[in-house]
């Protein structure tokens, strides 16, 4: 569960690293409640906005559906 995008070699969230934001959504996965409860904590305490998590979400699902098709 490290970070990719800021570099991080432990198993930590950092708030202000969007890529850490993606992870702890993802993480909260099935449970849409708990997903949401993530997004509200992040745009609270992090400086991400909940349009810029649930985009970078997308995003990040769209990267790896396509790696999984090549």
């Amino acid at each position: 569960m490290n970070c990719v995008k800021c570099q991080t070699d432990k198993p930590i969230y950092i708030h202000t690293c969007l890529g850490c934001a993606v992870r702890l959504v993802k993480s909260a996965r099935p449970s849409r409640k708990k997903q949401e409860m993530m997004i509200l904590y992040i745009s609270h305490y992090g400086k991400f906005s909940r349009d810029t998590i649930l985009e970078a979400l997308k995003n990040d699902t769209a990267n790896a559906t396509s790696a999984k098709l090549s």
